[in-house]
């Protein structure tokens, strides 16, 4: 009945995990791997459960249960930081960019300017810098695009700072901190997202506030394993770099 009961919750979890890596593409599929490969071997165990056997099978799944274990309290944290309020008036709001396209924002690169104009109204003094390059497979540049879907969205062009020349979340937050100064700001991207945001921001000592455009979908979860390992280099780099 266990042996049974294992197999079952196998199918599932393997159905749910292969759900959340759709649209399939290479960039979704590296993604998705890194957090669900220890997943993927824990139901690959139990299906073929009882030809893997002894100390093999239960180091096996020890692994997995206490990677699991690990995956659940960092989601955790994740969500519990990317749902905090605003506790003070930023002065300036950085919104991070996405991908492109040829019609213009992604949906995800969308929804992160409507965030960034719902705050420039309810803080009109803010100025909001728009930081990212023109990654590859993006048709124009994040920076330049976010700036225009702003101005379609009705924000004043003098309020938008552009810095075109940054490549990754680290970089969005060094290239734009001349224009950020000693002032608090607005931190705007995706939920998964603001927690390696936030320990950027403080090692390099930026007054960040998190603010989350998005609650993310079941497709989502592959930018949520994506992260263990993104917010791992931040912290080795970032530590390395400014300590």
């Amino acid at each position: 009945m266990v042996r049974w009961a294992k197999r079952i919750i196998s199918v599932i979890m393997l159905t749910f995990l292969f759900g959340t890596m759709f649209p399939f593409t290479l960039r979704s599929f590296l993604q998705w791997i890194w957090g669900a490969v220890p997943i993927f071997v824990l139901c690959i165990v139990w299906l073929i459960d009882p030809a893997c056997k002894g100390k093999v099978k239960k180091i096996l799944e020890c692994i997995c249960f206490l990677y699991l274990l690990f995956i659940v309290m960092l989601f955790g944290y994740m969500k519990w930081y990317s749902c905090r309020e605003i506790s003070a008036v930023p002065d300036s709001i950085l919104v991070f960019g996405a991908e492109m396209r040829e019609n213009g924002p992604s949906p995800m690169l969308a929804r992160r300017c409507e965030k960034a104009f719902e705050l420039s109204q309810k803080y009109p003094d803010a100025k909001i810098i728009v930081s990212g390059w023109k990654g590859t497979g993006d048709n124009s540049n994040e920076a330049e695009g976010m700036r225009d879907y702003l101005l379609v969205l009705g924000v004043d062009n003098d309020r938008i700072i552009v810095e075109p020349e940054a490549s990754d979340t680290l970089e969005n937050v060094l290239f734009s901190l001349p224009y950020i100064g000693d002032g608090t700001v607005a931190m705007v991207s995706d939920d998964f997202h603001l927690l390696r945001i936030g320990i950027i921001s403080r090692v390099v000592g930026v007054k960040a506030i998190p603010v989350s455009c998005s609650v993310s979908s079941v497709r989502g979860l592959r930018f949520w394993f994506r992260e263990e390992l993104a917010i791992a280099w931040s912290l080795v780099h970032g530590v390395v770099s400014y300590s």
